[in-house]
């Protein structure tokens, strides 16, 4: 797993909490988009995106239902994002991508192309999620 996702998963930062809620109470904010607009290059905008990409079925964002395995940005300002998803008969991947890529368009213009790739290994399961994403499932 990218060592940044992980990072950003398993931070016990207030900061970090302080967003996710942020996201949660609209899906990107106004205060939102001025933290990704000062974000510290592509890769954190990236991250900060991603945290507000939610599964329709679970009440956790995808960074902390670990699905988001890790992003690189190639060449000419393209990023690569490899992720899975909680099954292989997923009903929203669409929606889920979709909404991964109209944000990106949408808040991360020095984006020039995404790429997203659908892994299956490591196969996904409950003890991916973050303990973030637990406490929030506890909650729910």
């Amino acid at each position: 797993m990218d060592t940044y996702i992980e990072q950003f998963r398993n931070s016990s930062l207030a900061s970090n909490m302080d967003l996710v809620s942020k996201i949660k109470e609209s899906s990107v904010s106004d205060e939102m988009i001025e933290e990704i607009k000062h974000a510290d290059g592509m890769k954190e905008k990236a991250i900060l995106i991603l945290s507000t990409i939610y599964d329709p079925e679970i009440p956790i964002n995808i960074i902390q239902l670990g699905l988001v395995y890790g992003m690189v940005i190639e060449d000419e300002n393209n990023m690569r994002i490899t992720m899975t998803l909680t099954s292989p008969t997923c009903p929203v991947v669409d929606q889920i991508l979709q909404e991964i890529e109209n944000r990106f368009k949408q808040y991360v213009p020095e984006c020039n192309d995404l790429f997203i790739d659908i892994v299956w290994d490591p196969e996904w399961n409950r003890e991916m999620i973050s303990e973030e994403g637990l406490l929030e499932l506890l909650m729910w």
